[in-house]
């Protein structure tokens, strides 16, 4: 009977220290994440980034991540392989896809972010790779139809 009350007293015990334990792990979390935001929100912490797609939706893409820095975006740019309308381009036009590298090196974005109808899929192929050898990570925009 006394050693089942010390199992008794010994789990009751572990149990207490395994909450105390997860409290501890969900606060911690939840400051780092409040903290990060913060930073995130004052522009402390902004990753450089280049839009693919100067027409509507890569516009609309900058408008939003201007809006809400919190994202942790800034942009820096655009690829666009059409030369077309360059009015109310708030951000320069780097060059087109074909020219990736030479704005990777030069700009060295943290991230590359590829909008609807920027391009066909298998160009993409070509900058996902270009942005692994240059640690640039690859963000992409749904597809979505109406």
């Amino acid at each position: 009977m006394l050693l089942g009350g010390c199992l008794i007293l010994g789990v009751q015990s572990n149990l207490g220290h395994a909450f105390a334990v997860g409290v501890a792990v969900v606060a911690t979390r939840a400051l780092l994440y409040f903290l990060v935001r913060t930073l995130r929100r004052s522009g402390t912490v902004a990753h450089p980034t280049i839009v693919v797609g100067a027409e509507h939706d890569g516009r609309e893409v900058v408008r939003r991540l201007r809006a809400h820095p919190e994202c942790g975006l800034r942009p820096l740019g655009f690829l666009d392989r059409d030369s077309g309308d360059r009015d109310g381009l708030v951000l320069p036009v780097f060059g087109g896809p074909s020219e990736l590298t030479a704005v990777l090196e030069r700009h060295q974005p943290h991230a590359l972010l590829l909008t609807q109808g920027a391009m066909r899929e298998e160009e993409m192929v070509t900058l996902v790779r270009a942005c692994q050898k240059h640690r640039c990570e690859v963000f992409v925009q749904p597809r979505l139809h109406e």
